[in-house]
């Protein structure tokens, strides 16, 4: 496989692993109360608080709204599609060396992965109320994500051009 296939990999990679981390994230929601009454924040599977700066409490969703299995089932779609995508990279790599069609399907894998990814933190943001005033905002897990998902574009490319553009060590 090319420099640009063990680039792609490497992007697939990159993205399996930040998906990973904002999915387990409590913070895709952010709330610090303008009063001082506390912080809330929230990811796809836990809620915390912390009251006055003294302890946090955390706990897992009872209920949940129902577009957060939207989101939870986006996120994992596109995580098990780009791990898809690195398998089929790396059977590439060092199996099936003489199959051109792989890293066309493994760029399919990961288009379809980051679309995945990118349409789960969009539903998200749609149904999640911002706002600069009352300092609720979007955090760290939404924005991982959503580079989680470009990161998975990168893969979608690189696997493409590997299959065209013959570049060697």
């Amino acid at each position: 496989m090319s420099m640009l296939g063990k680039a792609a990999m490497s992007c697939a990679s990159a993205s399996v692993t930040l998906n990973i981390v904002a999915i387990a994230l409590p913070f895709w929601y952010y709330y610090d109360s303008p009063h001082g009454f506390g912080t809330t924040y929230f990811g796809l599977w836990m809620t915390c608080s912390k009251y006055a700066s003294v302890s946090t409490e955390c706990n897992s969703f009872t209920i949940v709204p129902s577009y957060f299995d939207t989101v939870r089932a986006l996120e994992i779609l596109g995580l098990l599609l780009v791990a898809g995508a690195g398998v089929l990279g790396f059977l590439k790599m060092y199996a099936i060396k003489d199959n051109s069609i792989i890293p066309l399907v493994a760029g399919g894998l990961a288009f379809v992965a980051g679309l995945f990814m990118i349409i789960g933190a969009i539903v998200f943001s749609n149904n999640t109320i911002t706002s600069a005033e009352t300092g609720a905002t979007l955090h760290a897990g939404f924005a991982l994500a959503i580079v989680s998902g470009v990161v998975a574009f990168a893969a979608t490319g690189l696997f493409v051009a590997s299959n065209f553009i013959k570049v060697s060590p």
